[in-house]
């Protein structure tokens, strides 16, 4: 049955809500020379340039958006800058933001803590950390979190080195597992299972439940979105957005090429927008996870092609984060930008992080530079027991994994 406001298709009113188009109550009618298929906006839009398909040409005012210029592809002509788009006419260029600012004399001033969280917890050293990861968005963080073999996650208090929580997860896979602010979450990378499995550091309460979909019942990557109650997935074909609490599929995007995830995140300060990282061919994509596009709405380049580390945005400046791959040097890009702004000239990496304008890459020992003379080795360490497997920057310290042990330097007070 028809239901009030509603007309039928094929006169040209009232595309079905599922296509993402939501009439008022009592309808209105598509733009001329658009038929039913492709539908309209809500009164709140506008109508798209003169030969764009709406679900392309427009974006609703209330997201500040702007036509693209005369003669750019829809795709990549939506305003607001943070979803790739182009400014309105007569708007200034963006340039590379700036971040904090650290000076050579206070790197010069790094010095190891005494110490390691290891030696309360001997057993932790049974579990190869594969990264660190900021217990928290605060410049300098009161934990950090080691996400070990095995889908581990152990978080530690950063002044005590006390292990405050450990968390066992299902997940077997290195990239399987996530934290971000106080979640740590972990998906299934075995075909069929179909699972996120996650906990809240404020309660330490654990919740597994099951995700029916297919394409995103075996991921490589997981995420957790800004909201901390939504986890981005990344699979060989598909990206989805999926309610934690749940397990409900919010969105689900059919990639119109199969990749390889490396990792997939959120990316600060732009809601619904996630960026993936590929193992091989050094793609870095971002997605809009509010459409249902198979293809990203930018494609960043400047990777090598052979097995990408990660992918670690800038606490100090949200819009630039590093990226690099064993075949290139490791890169710090401008977000908004879309291109890399620094390249690092060291040997081969094994990890990195960033911090304002510092730089650390690790290997078989610790290099530290500045963005501003990257190829300037400003300061460096080295472990007897082993290489520099993963690294982290705060405001005040650089952490790094050696070996089987942990150590901290410190910037002088």
């Amino acid at each position: 049955m028809q239901q009030q406001g509603q007309y039928p298709p094929q006169q040209g009113y009232y595309p079905p809500p599922q296509q993402g188009y939501y009439p008022p109550p009592q309808g209105y009618p598509p733009p001329q020379g658009y038929d039913s298929q492709q539908g309209y906006y809500p009164p709140q839009g506008y109508p798209p340039p003169q030969g764009y398909p709406p679900q392309q040409g427009y974006y609703p005012p209330q997201q500040g958006g702007y036509p693209p210029p005369q003669g750019q592809p829809p795709q990549q002509g939506y305003y607001p800058p943070q979803q790739g788009g182009y400014p309105p006419q007569g708007a200034p260029q963006q340039q590379p933001s700036q971040g904090a600012k650290i000076s050579r004399e206070r790197v010069e001033s790094l010095t190891e803590r005494e110490g390691s969280p290891f030696d309360r917890n001997p057993t932790a050293v049974l579990d190869p950390v594969r990264r660190i990861i900021p217990g928290n968005l605060s410049a300098d963080p009161d934990t950090f979190v080691l996400a070990c073999n095995g889908g581990i996650l152990r978080v530690y208090d950063r002044d005590t080195w006390c292990e405050i929580f450990t968390w066992e997860s299902k997940a077997s896979g290195d990239d399987t597992t996530a934290y971000w602010n106080g979640t740590g979450i972990a998906t299934s990378c075995e075909a069929g299972q179909g699972w996120l499995e996650w906990f809240k550091m404020s309660d330490k309460a654990t919740k597994k439940v099951k995700v029916s979909s297919v394409g995103l019942d075996s991921c490589a990557s997981v995420g957790v979105m800004h909201t901390g109650t939504q986890a981005v997935l990344a699979a060989t074909r598909h990206v989805g957005l999926v309610d934690m609490e749940t397990g409900r599929v919010i969105k689900k995007i059919e990639k119109d090429i199969n990749g390889s995830p490396k990792s997939i995140q959120a990316v600060p300060n732009h809601p619904n927008i996630a960026i993936q990282l590929e193992y091989d061919g050094g793609k870095i994509q971002v997605w809009d996870l509010n459409s249902s596009n198979a293809k990203p709405i930018k494609v960043i380049p400047g990777l090598g092609s052979n097995n990408s580390y990660g992918l670690f945005f800038n606490p100090a400046n949200p819009n630039e984060f590093i990226a690099g791959s064993y075949d290139s040097p490791t890169k710090v890009f401008d977000f908004n930008l879309g291109k890399a702004i620094h390249s690092i000239p060291y040997p081969l990496h094994d990890s990195y992080a960033i911090y304002g304008n510092v730089v650390i890459c690790g290997g078989q020992d610790a290099r530290i530079c500045l963005t501003d003379n990257p190829s300037e080795e400003v300061y460096s360490f080295s472990y007897p027991r082993g290489s520099v497997s993963c690294v982290s920057m705060t405001a005040t310290s650089a952490i790094a994994v050696c070996g089987k042990n942990v150590v901290e330097y410190r910037y002088a007070k």
